[in-house]
């Protein structure tokens, strides 16, 4: 979410605050990156079977964009950087607020009046009776909230909490990436495929799409204005749902119609794979 407010569409406004649309800071990047650099240099690891196999996608990544020059896979570095910092900081998209909470006030006691002479009290008695009584204002009657109201109340909060639940805790963050850091890093065989269980795991804790601001300020008006705030709301997932559907396409069809010979093996077709 880098992208200035300006230059996106009003459905696109999801209420973020500055701290979640704001772009990584210099002592983050200062702090980070280095140790990145560092790694890639000191552990690099090319398992011979990556380079010796071109059915697989990783086989060109390796060979025609890592090993194309030594400066490329340190530059690489930055997009990691960003890859990362966009894929944690997914974590904290989320803009639901705490519920109300309801409190019973407690009515507090008649303040203690002061104690009077016998002869002052004498005379307020006899001032009492030359004059009139004067009315006390009473104070207006509340309303007091009956079981259906209330219950409307409950239900509300309780939809209100399923459609935007909270971000998760930052204990399962740090177990995520732990995990995820120790099952790929002792692997000296990196392939997409390595990356699907962290994927999912990831995809699953994400706080749920918001709707868009423009939509949460005021109700809609009628069927027809319902209907466009849902779909401003889940076109993030049809855009996911079309790029994964665009990326097994390519693949099926790479996979069916582009298939190759080695000179070793004549006759026998060779496929692309992951």
């Amino acid at each position: 979410m880098i992208l200035p407010k300006a230059s996106l569409p009003k459905f696109m406004h999801y209420g973020f605050s500055e701290k979640q649309m704001g772009i990584p800071k210099i002592l983050t990047i200062l702090a980070i990156v280095p140790v990145m650099l560092a790694t890639v240099h000191y552990n690099t690891i090319v398992h011979p079977f990556t380079l010796a196999d071109n059915r697989h996608y990783i086989f060109y990544v390796f060979r025609i964009l890592l090993r194309t020059h030594p400066a490329v896979k340190y530059a690489a570095t930055i997009v990691y950087f960003l890859c990362g910092w966009a894929v944690i900081s997914a974590f904290g998209f989320s803009t639901s607020t705490p519920p109300p909470r309801f409190i019973q006030a407690s009515q507090s006691a008649p303040a203690s009046k002061p104690s009077v002479q016998k002869g002052q009290k004498a005379q307020k008695q006899t001032d009492s009776k030359r004059q009139p009584p004067k009315k006390i204002a009473q104070p207006p009657k509340t309303q007091q909230l009956t079981p259906e109201a209330f219950a409307k109340i409950q239900e509300a909060i309780k939809q209100r909490q399923m459609q935007q639940p909270d971000a998760p805790r930052v204990s399962f963050v740090l177990v995520w990436l732990a995990a995820t850091a120790l099952s790929l890093i002792t692997a000296p065989l990196v392939e997409p495929r390595y990356f699907i269980i962290p994927w999912v795991m990831w995809r699953l804790h994400l706080p749920r799409q918001p709707t868009p601001l423009v939509y949460r300020e005021q109700r809609p008006r009628d069927a027809k204005e319902a209907l466009h705030a849902k779909i401003a709301t889940n076109f993030p997932l049809f855009l996911e749902t079309f790029w994964f559907l665009v990326i097994n396409a390519v693949t099926g069809y790479v996979f069916l119609y582009k298939g190759f010979e080695w000179p070793q093996e004549p006759g026998k077709i060779q496929r692309f794979m992951w």
